[in-house]
């Protein structure tokens, strides 16, 4: 069996085997992204160095399939569970909103057809190897007590609170997607 969990602390919603959840804590294992989608896969059992994490269990399915069909669902809304189950497993369809165009012979300036653009972070430029291990030495002086307030106080440094609201680790809702930039090559 394989349960829908939404981990408290940082709000992401993951697919995990129903063996890695005691109770509200779930045992994550220490692997990179394919590491853990194959450990979830054959339901691998939880050893003593898996780190836990606090959630909420959002739904249980029989199949990692079944599971995996109603994520994009999990991560929209918060109880699954409650639903009816023969409700559609598709997620809702977005309405397309037709595109304003400007004609411009409408305007008589060029003042009058400006339409702003949405705020979008420009592509960063890559960072050179002898600078990003400048980079690192640098942001390894901050330190912490643990890994995570190591992390959170480089990330405090280099990431200030507007444009940290815009970034999240997927990149979903519109934000930009973390695990893209090289600043997280930088913090790991």
């Amino acid at each position: 069996m394989y349960q829908i969990v939404s981990f408290v602390d940082t709000e992401e919603v993951e697919v995990v085997p129903a063996l890695w959840v005691k109770g509200s804590v779930c045992l994550w294992p220490p692997y990179k992204s394919e590491g853990v989608q194959r450990a979830t896969k054959i339901q691998e059992q939880p050893r003593d160095n898996w780190t836990p994490y606090n959630i909420k269990v959002l739904y249980t399915a029989n199949n990692y399939s079944d599971a995996r069909r109603k994520l994009p669902l999990a991560e929209q809304q918060t109880d699954l569970q409650s639903e009816a189950e023969n409700y559609s497993l598709k997620p809702p369809k977005r309405k397309i909103k037709p595109k304003k165009r400007l004609l411009e012979d409408e305007y008589n300036t060029d003042e009058e057809a400006f339409v702003p653009k949405k705020d979008v972070l420009p592509q960063a430029p890559r960072i050179k190897k002898p600078f990003k291990k400048i980079t690192v030495l640098e942001l390894g002086l901050i330190g912490g007590a643990d890994i995570r307030d190591t992390v959170w106080h480089i990330l405090k440094q280099t990431i200030k609170n507007n444009l940290a609201k815009t970034v999240n680790w997927r990149g979903v809702n519109g934000k930009t997607s973390f695990q893209s930039l090289e600043l997280k090559s930088v913090v790991t």
